[in-house]
């Protein structure tokens, strides 16, 4: 799950919790007439139990994620054109960079209004909107830290000090 320590799984609690208690394990009510177990009702039990909400700031956990399927650029800058010009249109405004500054700044506003009856804070509604749209587009990471290619007199140290050490001799 690209947990690597124990900070890591208790920030990632809810995602932990709804894994195993929805895709690894569950309780169901058998059914002797149906013989499917993946058809069987699950227990209400059960259903309250994946409830829980741990209060952390994870999110659901994946196993890997998709390759990155971002729309290109080009497609984001003709959705952003189409909104101005749309604007331009229903607003009689005749100057682009006008309408593309009223179309943020609208937008902006709107997105706030939703975030406020959500009550939630306006950052943390885009950071969840963004983090959505990173898993959807495959550019969200499993959470490993980049690691920095190790230098070839490093490579050629550790193997020196790794042949040394299965020979029974010590590092030092």
């Amino acid at each position: 799950m690209g947990l690597g320590d124990f900070h890591s799984v208790m920030a990632n609690l809810n995602g932990l919790w709804s894994y195993a208690l929805t895709d690894w394990l569950k309780l169901t009510i058998p059914n002797p007439s149906d013989h499917t177990r993946s058809r069987w009702p699950v227990h209400p039990l059960w259903v309250a139990l994946a409830s829980i909400d741990w209060e952390t700031t994870g999110g659901p956990l994946l196993r890997e994620y998709p390759q990155n399927d971002a729309p290109r650029f080009e497609r984001i800058w003709a959705l952003c054109f189409r909104a101005a010009v749309s604007f331009m249109a229903k607003t009689g405004c005749n100057e682009l960079h006008t309408a593309l500054n009223e179309v943020s700044e609208q937008t902006i506003g709107h997105i706030d209004k939703i975030a406020y009856i959500l009550g939630v804070d306006f950052d943390k509604y885009v950071r969840e909107k963004v983090e959505l749209k990173r898993r959807e587009y495959g550019t969200a990471h499993n959470g490993k830290p980049e690691v920095e290619p190790k230098s070839q007199a490093d490579i050629d140290r550790d193997a020196a000090r790794y042949r040394r050490a299965s020979d029974g001799g010590t590092d030092d």
